[in-house]
């Protein structure tokens, strides 16, 4: 049981951390293009 929440924790903050480096990585491109 308590690998799956482990698991399922860092699944969780790596997904969130992908979100974050395409956000930014939007943002960059957002500037330049602006």
């Amino acid at each position: 049981m308590q690998a799956c929440v482990k698991n399922m924790i860092n699944t969780i903050s790596l997904t969130w951390y992908n979100l974050e480096w395409v956000y930014s990585r939007w943002i960059v491109a957002y500037h330049f293009t602006a």
